[in-house]
């Protein structure tokens, strides 16, 4: 229908998510001790797994932004479908395996998203074809679904019930830096070594992203409260 269109219906979208919204339980937790002291501006609770956060999603950016170029290179005649699997792949993995993060702990299941962005990523890169896109995809969406819950629960489990605001505003901001700085950083490596250099280097974002949970992140992190604890304030819901 042209691309005005596609704005109207964003727009259209987000309105009705605005109405939705009223229709939204109040989730703000009881008054407890330090609920009214002032919170900073940064919350350095969230700095670990927003980190991670941002240097998945750098990755995730070079994906995102050159495989609509990257496709003519294959002969494609567009990049279509290939989003389209990666978004069916995403919401399929978010709806079956919301709570994933909840059975299996978030330390783990970060992990594996953040392995699966740099595997994807390095398929894309590696095998060039339109059969190692959609692979590429595949495997990608699948990192994606749930990298993001699995760092959100991460970081709000490490808050006590005060700061979980300024804990998830923190948290959040990296996904923008992400935005910000992963499209000058690999757009700066495509325009030197081309669409495949840009994945290969998103896939090292990834890599990079992998080793600080693993190696900094995990370490100062608490486990996580199991669901079935009694403590008075238990943790988030990865879902």
């Amino acid at each position: 229908a042209g691309r005005p269109w596609a704005f109207v219906v964003g727009g259209s979208l987000a309105l009705l998510g605005a109405v939705a919204s009223t229709r939204a339980p109040d989730v703000r937790p009881a008054v407890v001790a330090g609920a009214h002291a002032r919170q900073p501006l940064f919350n350095r609770k969230a700095l670990g797994p927003g980190a991670v956060l941002a240097l998945g999603l750098m990755g995730f950016s070079s994906f995102a932004v050159y495989v609509p170029l990257y496709v003519k290179q294959l002969g494609m005649s567009g990049s279509k479908f290939v989003f389209l699997l990666y978004a069916v792949v995403v919401m399929t993995v978010r709806l079956v395996g919301g709570r994933l993060p909840d059975r299996f702990g978030v330390l783990r299941i970060g992990t594996v998203a953040t392995t699966s962005i740099a595997l994807g990523l390095a398929i894309t890169a590696a095998w060039a074809s339109p059969v190692g896109l959609y692979v590429g995809a595949a495997v990608t969406g699948v990192g994606m679904a749930i990298q993001y819950p699995a760092l959100m629960a991460m970081a709000v489990n490490r808050a006590s019930d005060a700061e979980r605001s300024s804990v998830v505003g923190s948290f959040t901001a990296f996904f923008d830096l992400a935005g910000g700085t992963g499209g000058f950083v690999l757009g700066t490596v495509v325009s030197l070594g081309g669409y495949r250099a840009g994945f290969v280097a998103g896939s090292l974002c990834a890599l990079a992203a992998l080793a600080l949970l693993r190696l900094r992140v995990a370490r100062s992190s608490s486990p996580s409260p199991s669901p079935s604890s009694s403590s008075s304030s238990p943790s988030i819901s990865a879902h």
